[in-house]
């Protein structure tokens, strides 16, 4: 049986498992990442360009924190669509959702406690409450049409809200304020230039080609079950 993530392991019973399939438009909404990643990168690189060491102590901490999160989401951008799209089966989780899940839940684990060094208690306890929501929602999908709008929903969401906490009360806010907004844009763009190329060489292949590539990533996934089938299932399949 595959692993659980977050939700499950506090006894939340995740229906989504029996509805989820490939559609492309879950790829596409892990690309809400991408701004996540961009805003923690451009964050951290106006720090280091504009405050000269040494360093003060309050701040060295979110000098870690930050580079690490601008690396956690650019894996996210990459394993999600893996894990959503591209190696989905109905039923089960892939090898490449296992990563997903562990990756997915140490990058907000690590966001949630970069902003709460930065931002109050309540201000940290409304973001994590709507990421949570947003993803229980999506486990409770009764269908695939469900599914395929909740999840996109929860790509969005999740997007938004871990952007929305680089930019918040950023470190030495006061001082890089009016500067960062280049380095995003910059960021942001190079994550745009290389996606784009990526897609436009992957839609320049043969279809043959394709589906041999996705033969490769198949061999890798190990798709497990995720949970037993419900009972009306199983009654209705055998008796």
């Amino acid at each position: 049986m595959a692993p659980a993530n977050i939700a499950e392991l506090i006894g939340f019973k995740s229906q989504a498992a029996h509805h989820w399939d490939y559609h492309p438009l879950v790829g596409l909404s892990s690309l809400c990442f991408l701004p996540s990643a961009s805003a923690f990168w451009a964050v951290w690189l106006c720090l280091l360009r504009t405050i000269e060491p040494p360093y003060p102590r309050q701040l060295l901490a979110q000098l870690l924190l930050y580079p690490v999160l601008g690396l956690l989401f650019t894996i996210v951008v990459f394993a999600s669509p893996c894990a959503d799209c591209f190696f989905i089966r109905r039923g089960h989780r892939s090898w490449y959702g296992r990563v997903d899940i562990r990756i997915a839940s140490g990058s907000l684990i690590v966001c949630i406690c970069s902003f709460a060094l930065r931002a109050s208690l309540p201000e940290t306890a409304v973001l994590v409450s709507i990421t949570f929501m947003a993803f229980i929602y999506s486990g409770a999908s009764a269908s695939f049409e469900q599914w395929v709008f909740r999840h996109s929903l929860w790509h969005v969401i999740a997007g938004a809200v871990t952007t929305y906490g680089a930019f918040r009360k950023m470190p030495a806010g006061d001082v890089i304020a009016g500067q960062v907004l280049p380095y995003f844009l910059v960021t942001l763009g190079i994550y745009a230039f290389l996606t784009s190329a990526t897609l436009a060489l992957f839609s320049q292949l043969s279809l043959d080609r394709q589906a041999e590539l996705w033969r490769r990533g198949a061999e890798y996934a190990d798709w497990r079950a995720v949970d037993p089938e419900p009972a009306e299932d199983k009654l209705i399949g055998g008796k």
